[in-house]
């Protein structure tokens, strides 16, 4: 089990605790109400004794331009917490038919590790599915069957994903925590902290 009190792991042991998490929440879903997670943000500090600190998940959006407005606004929150390293998670199918409208595009959970300095790898977990049964509410579930994860550094990323780093890179300590916060809650993004002081 991985510490994320004062006691706590390596932080690569923490990394990779969380975004195990962030893909069984996409299994999770999948599986039971047949959707995958909205493009969330992992954020980590590290003068927090937890270095994880909390995420945030993106609002609800239109198709197109709104789609790419609201992912690329992710970067705000680990900007304002000048933070050290996110974890950038999203559904690829998904994430460029809000972009882009339907289309012939691979499945896979993407969750990019990046770094304060640039240096970033891409964690691929392509998967194929099949319908399942319908969910308690009616809805038809998604059974997902994984293929070999695989990384990869130096990957062309989607501009909203980009824009996210950029934000978060060049804008870091430029933006209050506290006003950042209430702004993307008031627009409805989905944010959830661990306690501060670890």
């Amino acid at each position: 089990m991985v510490a994320l009190g004062p006691e706590r792991d390596s932080t690569e042991d923490i990394v990779d605790a969380i975004a195990e998490s962030a893909l069984a929440a996409f299994e999770l879903l999948m599986r039971e109400h047949g959707a995958v997670a909205p493009p969330t943000v992992h954020i980590f500090v590290e003068e927090f004794p937890s270095f994880y600190v909390g995420f945030a998940a993106t609002r609800a959006f239109y198709r197109g331009e709104d789609a790419a407005s609201a992912i690329a606004r992710l970067g705000l929150l680990p900007a304002s917490m000048v933070a050290d390293r996110v974890l950038v998670c999203w559904e690829n199918e998904d994430l460029y038919a809000a972009l882009k409208g339907p289309g012939s595009y691979q499945n896979a959970v993407m969750i990019l590790d990046a770094r304060l300095d640039g240096t970033q790898t891409l964690r691929w977990h392509p998967f194929t599915s099949q319908w399942g049964p319908d969910s308690e509410l009616g809805f038809p579930t998604v059974l997902p069957r994984w293929s070999s994860p695989h990384r990869t550094k130096g990957q062309a990323l989607p501009a909203p994903i980009r824009a996210i780093l950029h934000t978060w890179r060049f804008e870091a300590g430029n933006h209050e925590f506290g006003t950042t916060v209430d702004r993307l809650q008031h627009e409805g993004y989905r944010i959830n902290f661990r306690t501060l002081d670890g």
